[in-house]
């Protein structure tokens, strides 16, 4: 197993990488109406964390951008300090075309309430000033773990319909047991083997049927995200939202999360699966810690094998 903990503002440079794209270029695909936006409200270099809230760009009017308020809100204390207002852009600069984010530092002038955006539209809105230069960067600051293939990660989408696998064998599971405890005529040798039987088939029905749900698997995690490598003919929109439940070994963790990029990427054997890197959103204290406790967990792993102490 590998892990890449990178440090801010530190970045892998690649000689077969094209050239960063010309600031007319980067601003005439940042400032429209209806980009996404990212801002980055604080960041903990001490502790490798930031605080990413997500926007969107209303308008840009007298030199000025007029952007959506976030999730959770920014408050009156946060005007007059500096924030990172990023996009993430897709550039077709070279064949294919590439995805970038670009970025710069301003301070939040005001939080208007009541901001007219149409005629029958009204809400509350950040107000920055327009960049001047854009310069390419990024919002990640945590570490990044490479689960190994035996650590049995597994990441489902559409949470939802996984609980509805596990929830309606179990009505089936507890009705069945009802029935057969209550039949005062079948000896309890019998009772317990047909208890057996269906405890079984309880697990391998369970088992099938979550084996072919939309299962991916995950090949980079940190508390910003995740990369996902899954069958080609998965169709994941960019920006689409999606909830995403993590298993392994008992453990069951319920996230939501937006997807960021996409694409394909040689495997073993020489064949090509499509990845899918998503955003986690909104991460509970609760989530915060379990997802935090993993990470460490399997970097321990890594750490022990390389130190011998685990084979």
């Amino acid at each position: 197993m590998n892990f890449s903990p990178r440090a801010p503002g530190v970045s892998l440079v690649d000689s077969s990488e094209p050239p960063p794209p010309g600031q007319k270029d980067l601003l005439l695909n940042s400032l429209r109406p209806g980009a996404n936006v990212d801002l980055v409200v604080n960041r903990d270099h001490v502790h490798e964390l930031a605080d990413v809230r997500s926007s969107l760009l209303h308008e840009v009017k007298n030199r000025r951008l007029i952007l959506a308020q976030t999730t959770p809100p920014l408050s009156r204390a946060h005007v007059g300090r500096e924030i990172e207002v990023t996009f993430l852009l897709h550039m077709n600069d070279v064949p294919g075309g590439r995805w970038l984010r670009a970025g710069y530092t301003t301070e939040l002038l005001e939080i208007t309430p009541n901001y007219r955006l149409g005629p029958d539209l009204v809400e509350t809105v950040l107000v920055v000033d327009m960049p001047r230069k854009l310069d390419q960067n990024s919002v990640r600051m945590h570490f990044r773990v490479i689960p190994p293939l035996d650590y049995g990660l597994r990441a489902f989408l559409a949470g939802a319909n996984l609980r509805d696998i596990i929830e309606g064998e179990m009505d089936w599971f507890i009705k069945l047991v009802r029935h057969q405890l209550w039949d005062r005529d079948k000896h309890p040798r019998k009772m317990i083997r047909e208890l057996n039987e269906s405890v079984q088939q309880l697990v391998e029905t369970v088992s099938y049927k979550t084996d072919n749900a939309r299962q991916a698997e995950v090949t980079d995690l940190s508390l910003g995200g995740a990369k996902l490598l899954h069958p080609r003919d998965w169709e994941l929109d960019h920006e689409e939202r999606l909830s995403l439940v993590l298993v392994w070994g008992e453990n069951v963790l319920e996230l939501e999360a937006r997807v960021v990029r996409s694409g394909e990427v040689e495997v073993r054997g020489g064949k090509n699966k499509a990845y899918t890197s998503v955003q986690f959103l909104s991460l509970s204290q609760e989530n915060r810690r379990v997802l935090t406790s993993l990470l460490n967990e399997i970097l321990r792993r890594e750490l022990a094998r390389r130190s011998g102490l685990e084979e």
